[in-house]
Parts: C-alpha cells; sequence; structure tokens
C-alpha cells in the first residue's frame, strides 16, 4: 500500500498530499527556520527590522527570523499544528500552494511596510507569528468551505458567525467600550439565528458519525474528535493573537501585525476563489 492510501485511509482528504507536500512543509520550511536561527548574531541582524534604519533584507527576512529559541519553538509548534488541519480540511491542493506562498512572500512585505508607517518607534521586529496568524485566517475560510462542499445547507452566515464571534470574544476578554463590545455580541446573536438550525443538523450528523466509528478503531475516534478540537481552538484564537497585555518579557508582541497576517489570511482565498471559482 502506497503513501497516499495509507494517508487516504486516515481521512480521504489526505490522500491529496504526497510525500514531497509533507517534507516541503514540515521539514523543509522549519528547517529553514532552524538554520536562520543558528546564524551568528553578526549576520542575524542584517535580517532584524529596525525602526530607525529599515532595509530591504530586514522588511522581508524579520519574519523568518526569532533571536529566543522558546519563541521559534513556540511558532513551529503553531505552524505545524495548522498546517496539519489544513491538510486535513483543504480540498483543493492548487489553492493551498498559491495561498501558502502568497502568505510567505506578500504577509512580511505588508506588515513591516504597515507598522514602519504606523508605529514608526516600533524598535525592532522579527518572529514568524504574523505568517502564522496568516494560516489561522486560512483555517478559519477552509472550515466553512469544508463545510459548506460537504454540507449543502452551510451558508455565508456561518463564515460571518465565525468571524464575529472571534470579535465579540476580543472584546469580551480585552475589556473594549461596552457600546463596541454590544455591537459585536448582537453581531454574534444575529448570525446565530440565522445559522441555529444549521448547527443544530450538523452538531447532530457529528455525532452520529461519531456513533458509527466500530469501538476496535479507537484511533479512528480519536484522531477525528483531536482535529475537530484543536480546529475550534484554532479558528476562535484571534484573542490569543490580539492579547491585552502586549508585552511578555523582554519582547512586545506584534498585535498589529498579527491582526493584519489573520485578515488577509481569509480575504486572500475568498478573493482567489471569486477569480478563479472552479479551479
Amino acid at each position: 500500500m502506497g503513501f497516499n492510501a495509507k494517508m487516504k485511509q486516515i481521512n480521504p482528504i489526505l490522500g491529496i498530499w504526497s510525500q514531497f507536500d509533507w517534507l516541503l512543509y514540515f521539514l523543509v520550511i522549519p528547517m529553514f527556520l532552524f538554520i536562520l536561527y543558528f546564524l551568528p548574531f553578526s549576520v542575524k541582524q542584517y535580517f532584524i527590522l529596525q525602526s530607525n534604519n529599515p532595509t530591504v533584507l530586514s522588511i522581508f527576512f524579520n519574519h523568518y527570523i526569532h533571536s529566543e529559541f522558546i519563541y521559534l519553538l513556540n511558532n513551529l509548534v503553531i505552524y505545524l499544528t495548522i498546517i496539519f488541519l489544513l491538510y486535513n480540511l483543504e480540498y483543493n491542493k492548487k489553492r493551498f500552494y498559491l495561498v501558502s506562498t502568497l502568505f510567505f512572500l506578500i504577509i512580511p512585505i505588508i506588515v513591516s511596510l504597515t507598522l514602519l508607517f504606523l508605529i514608526p518607534n516600533i524598535f525592532q521586529m522579527q518572529g514568524f507569528s504574523a505568517i502564522n496568524a496568516g494560516f489561522i485566517g486560512y483555517l478559519i475560510y477552509s472550515v466553512y468551505n469544508y463545510l459548506r462542499i460537504k454540507y449543502v445547507y452551510i451558508k455565508l452566515s456561518f463564515f460571518c458567525l465565525i468571524i464575529s464571534i472571534n470579535f465579540s470574544l476580543l472584546c469580551i476578554i480585552n475589556n473594549f467600550d461596552i457600546s463596541i463590545t454590544m455591537i459585536m455580541n448582537i453581531m454574534v446573536l444575529f448570525f446565530l439565528l440565522i445559522e441555529f438550525s444549521s448547527i443544530k443538523k450538523l452538531f447532530h450528523e457529528f455525532l452520529i458519525k461519531i456513533k458509527e466509528i466500530p469501538k476496535k478503531k479507537l484511533f479512528e475516534l480519536y484522531y477525528k474528535v483531536s482535529i475537530v478540537l484543536f480546529t475550534f481552538v484554532m479558528i476562535y484564537s484571534l484573542p490569543i493573537l490580539m492579547p491585552f497585555k502586549i508585552t511578555e518579557g523582554n519582547m512586545m508582541i506584534n498585535t498589529v501585525g498579527h491582526y493584519l497576517g489573520w485578515v488577509f489570511g481569509f480575504i486572500l482565498p475568498i478573493f482567489i476563489d471569486f477569480l478563479y471559482p472552479h479551479n
């Protein structure tokens, strides 16, 4: 039995991903980040974005540089988790390659230039987290698209519900102004009322499929439940990307970059599907 056939037994969508796909996204890209991390500081400093001295190199490569191992490890764990979830949900391999390539090439430039314009005294910036935020945004779209294809009763309002819940959680957790929080909560209730019957039906079908898994196939049961739980956590992680406390030790959390990456993450695949609806 070939590699693709074995993957297909776990989840039919995994059958579209070749060994090359797994090696590229799960080995080559992490290795690239590790190589940059282990560069001597005398070389690495040219890749760290300094607001008082931005360069073409630092504007792009600061998103791939890490000065502390714990932040590199944290970003890699998040990245690998999201990519694995996408491999389980994304039907369209061409779209995945196009979107991820544009993430790697465009997000660093958009985030760096925006921050240099908005916050000229940013001091220095580095890290892979804005690109991770882009993949989280893409995961939100992939969840919606997966459900839309598999269950015809899932509509655009379901996608809007996920986005509005993220903003509502962000407002509540970060103690935003009560009027803004109320508007976000009203939006959540509005889309929830529209999608209530669909969510109820979706939950019911999920329970039926879980019950249909034979008791001998415990791995399949744990696998599917784990995918659902991890996906649920990731698609509602905007408050984690944009915490109230933006400093962590000697590091400042790039909340603006995270937000830009997150929004770009779901807008880009929507735009691609609009331009190429049958790809």
